[in-house]
């Protein structure tokens, strides 16, 4: 939402930075004890969990570059987003295709990527 991302950043900011605390903790040697939490909140059993998680592989905070940059590019989330809305737009569930730039916002993750190499 163009709104939130104008007038709420350091929320934004904030929830950028949890999600990928939380990615570091699940991929650490903490793995075990993510897996219990995380199974625990959805009512799933541990090794549901953890095969869940074998299956996919989140991208790290540099990779998200390339992702957030505007380009034609399947490995852009411009290009991928508009192949998505055309699908919902062509099923009735989409009323218009949304203006990606005022939705994807690189700056917090760039911002993040400035401030953990400040700090090495």
């Amino acid at each position: 939402n163009p709104y939130i991302i104008k007038e709420r950043p350091k929320d934004i900011e904030a929830i950028v930075r949890a999600l990928f605390e939380a990615k570091d903790f699940v991929y650490s040697d903490n793995k075990n004890e993510a897996i219990k939490v995380m199974a625990e909140a959805e009512g799933t059993s541990e090794e549901e969990m953890a095969f869940g998680l074998n299956g996919i592989r989140f991208v790290d905070v540099e990779e998200n570059v390339p992702l957030l940059e505007k380009s034609g590019k399947q490995t852009s989330f411009y290009a991928s987003l508009e192949v998505i809305s055309k699908f919902y737009l062509e099923r009735g569930q989409l009323s218009q295709i949304p203006e990606f730039n005022e939705i994807i916002e690189p700056r917090f993750v760039n911002e993040l990527i400035a401030e953990r190499q400040k700090s090495k």
